[in-house]
């Protein structure tokens, strides 16, 4: 993730004359994609000027520091597949810097990412004199150059996963002459949570406590890593298979949910259940239940579910099947 972006020191001077009783622009969906079906956001601007992390609700879905909207893609293939980034705003291109490469990194790889931690990204500048910056932007996809104008919802490059990105994702963020501005409330990133505003989007994208975006079968303990590439789940399974395991990819974990997942067999029994309590507040989390077989499956179709508490209350779940034959 990113604490500050850097696509280069100019483009981030901010507009002389611009005022805050100036009229901002109305912003575009600005990927192409469907919001809660392929695509989610994973962060909110962080709106708490001290070092504890809220959102524009007081909620959890952003970390410190956290200037922009992260608006996440399901896997490394869906990326690779190719998901446009639309223009938010009409305006002028003032920088461009492609090259950067899209892979997922270690932990590492991503903390040693000073200098570049946006990746390949655009910076538009509206006719108010608002800027715009797209970040880890997919490599090779960019196709606008500086001094082009753009028009709302035009496709200006591909969400990628280049610079300090964990998964692949776009961060749009808003840049006035007072600094970055969130554009859920119109107001900046540090005013404080719950201070109402107005939202700058066209057809607001709302609010999500989270989102339990993928879930499958495994015939034995997930790879997470290769389930961040592909989180494609198989059909079926054949009766000899050495374990049954069902598995879920989650944004917006808060410290303290209750996670409860369960595996029903066919004839209506729990083959497998487990519940989890968080340990931390993070923006992407895997867990899996299961166990190991000593014998042939019974064949027919298997249920897994994912029930997610928050303060006892039912915030998200979600359902797969798969059948054994």
């Amino acid at each position: 993730m990113m604490r500050a972006l850097t696509l280069l020191t100019a483009v981030l001077t901010l507009v002389p004359g611009m005022t805050a009783a100036q009229e901002l622009p109305k912003l575009a969906f600005p990927v192409a994609c469907t919001p809660g079906e392929d695509c989610w956001i994973a962060n909110y601007p962080d709106a708490n000027p001290t070092d504890r992390a809220e959102d524009f609700t007081c909620g959890a879905r952003t970390y410190d520091g956290h200037t922009g909207t992260d608006f996440a893609l399901r896997d490394f293939r869906s990326m690779q597949d190719g998901v446009f980034v639309l223009a938010a705003t009409s305006g002028t291109v003032e920088r461009v810097r492609d090259g950067e490469e899209d892979r997922m990194r270690s932990d590492e790889e991503l903390a040693s990412i000073t200098d570049r931690e946006c990746g390949n990204g655009v910076m538009v500048r509206h006719a108010s004199g608002l800027r715009v910056l797209y970040c880890h932007l997919r490599e090779n996809s960019i196709s606008v150059k500086p001094g082009d104008r753009v028009v709302p919802l035009q496709p200006i490059a591909q969400v990628g996963q280049s610079g300090k990105a964990e998964f692949p994702h776009l961060h749009i963020e808003l840049i006035g002459e007072d600094g970055r501005i969130d554009p859920f409330t119109g107001q900046a990133p540090g005013a404080g949570c719950d201070v109402g505003g107005q939202s700058l989007w066209e057809k607001d994208p709302g609010y999500s406590s989270g989102a339990i975006y993928a879930d499958g079968f495994t015939p034995g303990a997930p790879d997470f890593e290769a389930l961040k590439r592909d989180s494609r789940s198989p059909e079926s399974l054949p009766q000899s298979t050495p374990a049954l395991v069902y598995w879920f990819a989650w944004l917006g974990a808060q410290k303290g949910d209750r996670i409860e997942m369960r595996i029903i067999a066919p004839d209506g029994s729990v083959f497998n259940e487990r519940t989890v309590t968080q340990d931390r507040t993070r923006a992407q989390q895997f867990y899996f239940a299961g166990r190991r077989l000593s014998a042939p499956l019974p064949p027919g179709i298997y249920r897994g579910s994912a029930t997610i508490y928050r303060d006892d209350i039912e915030v998200l779940q979600r359902e797969s099947q798969i059948v054994v034959r």
